[in-house]
């Protein structure tokens, strides 16, 4: 199929669609009619679709009225915003602490060596 995303829109959580399909050269290609259902599949792996505000259907024909281009419009799912976590001063005591331990059990292990013979 030849269809194609011309114009894409979101405002707040309405998508507004407009694809493009074009016309079969000969008689002998297969006659595509797009509705909902192919453009939803389309649209599936970006958006969260609630449901179909205004519906369109176009064809790679001129057979039968229907049109090359079309805007659909849909309801979508808020996609949620992330926000960043306020950034903590580190507490220098808290630190200094945890280095002292530290050190003071290596010093442990330097002067009482515990070896298994």
């Amino acid at each position: 199929m030849n269809i194609s995303i011309v114009e894409e829109k979101i405002d707040k959580n309405i998508l507004h669609v407009t694809f493009e399909i074009n016309l079969r050269k000969y008689c002998s290609e297969k006659r595509i009619i797009v509705n909902d259902s192919l453009v939803m599949k389309q649209l599936e792996e970006d958006y969260d679709i609630i449901s179909v505000i205004k519906s369109n259907i176009i064809s790679n024909s001129k057979k039968g009225g229907h049109k090359q281009i079309g805007t659909w419009i849909f309801k979508i799912e808020q996609q949620p915003i992330a926000r960043k976590k306020p950034l903590q001063k580190k507490n220098i005591r808290g630190r200094m602490s945890k280095i002292a331990q530290e050190i003071e059990k290596t010093r442990n292990e330097e002067e009482c060596p515990t070896s298994k013979e």
